[in-house]
């Protein structure tokens, strides 16, 4: 069960700026992970069990969802 005294705000990666375009998440009062669109605050948000979210945030942090380089990307013919 979470402590009472962990915030239930959103919170969002100070690598998006000013410009609001991230995720955020917020611990839920059962000890979850919600997560939702920082530009759309009243849209859906997905919830996961807390091991799920630390091991989604190791496999990020290792390197495993990098994004590809421009180069692999596949090219487009515009309609």
């Amino acid at each position: 069960m979470a402590s009472n005294n962990v915030p239930r705000e959103w919170t969002k990666s100070t690598y998006s700026g000013q410009q609001g375009d991230c995720l955020q998440w917020r611990l839920t009062p059962d000890a979850k992970v919600e997560v939702g669109d920082s530009k759309k605050t009243s849209g859906p948000t997905f919830t996961f069990p807390p091991d799920a979210w630390t091991a989604f945030i190791a496999s990020v942090a290792s390197g495993h969802h990098a994004a590809p380089s421009a180069d692999a990307l596949p090219s487009r013919t515009p309609r």
